[in-house]
């Protein structure tokens, strides 16, 4: 006998990863089914279904950030500038944070650098001649 399906159809993966995150979707399942899956699992069942392609880098995040970094204030900021830069809306309270962020990277001169080794992932750094927008795109070795 087959194994009970978990996830949703190839189709509906497809669907939802356009909205959502492989990780929201592993606990959108959760929430749905009572089946705790993996992100790696959806990662997978994607990739199966030959829904997945590479992402481009995008200009606002040039680094190929570790999984417990996913989540610092600096990457989440990051991601709402490249939202704005394509036109995409952020929720209110979003393009308030980020505006304040803006204002203070450019009040200190500073940029993001990202160095995967350390536990903090993110660090703010004085701004050189050869960072690009908000961001230093050599990633700290």
């Amino acid at each position: 006998m087959a194994r009970k399906r978990v996830l949703p159809t190839d189709s509906t993966l497809a669907d939802m990863a356009t909205r959502m995150t492989h990780q929201q979707i592993a606990d959108e399942v959760y929430r749905q089914t009572g089946y705790r899956v993996g992100r790696s699992s959806v990662s997978a069942a994607l990739s199966r279904a030959g829904e997945t392609t590479p992402k481009p880098r995008k200009a606002t995040v040039p680094w190929r950030v570790a999984e417990r970094h996913s989540g610092r204030y600096q990457l989440v900021m990051l991601r709402c500038l490249d939202r704005r830069n394509k036109g995409e809306s952020m929720p209110l309270e979003y393009e308030r944070r980020l505006n304040a962020w803006l204002a203070r990277m450019d009040r200190d001169n500073a940029v993001v650098a990202y160095c995967r080794s350390t536990d903090e992932g993110f660090f703010y750094v004085p701004r050189e001649p050869g960072d690009v927008g908000y961001v230093r795109r050599e990633e700290i070795v």
